[in-house]
């Protein structure tokens, strides 16, 4: 993104002609974005898989490897990262969604 204005200088007895000064306006760390969470419908015992099709997150300032899921307040069942239990960190990444 770009920001800028015009300046002119002027002394007693003229003035210039008008000069853009540009401003390079840089990013901030934007929040990611959950881009798809349908959620999903499972019959008791039955293992599925979330993919990026059920759940995706974007982020302009971060790729794929960064970004972090953290699981919370499961209230049945268990949520399992590639056929293991999840890290005590509770988290995955984008990552292991398109995997």
């Amino acid at each position: 993104t770009s920001a800028g204005f015009d300046v002119t200088v002027s002394d007693e007895l003229s003035t210039t002609g008008s000069h853009p000064f540009s401003i390079a306006v840089s990013a901030v760390n934007d929040p990611p974005v959950v881009a798809t969470n349908t959620g999903m419908s499972m019959r008791a015992g039955e293992t599925q898989t979330i993919t990026t099709y059920r759940l995706s997150s974007v982020d302009i300032d971060s790729d794929n490897d960064v970004l972090e899921y953290t699981v919370s307040n499961v209230r049945a069942g268990t949520v399992l990262l590639n056929n293991a239990a999840l890290p005590s960190s509770n988290s995955f990444k984008q990552r292991d969604l398109a995997a």
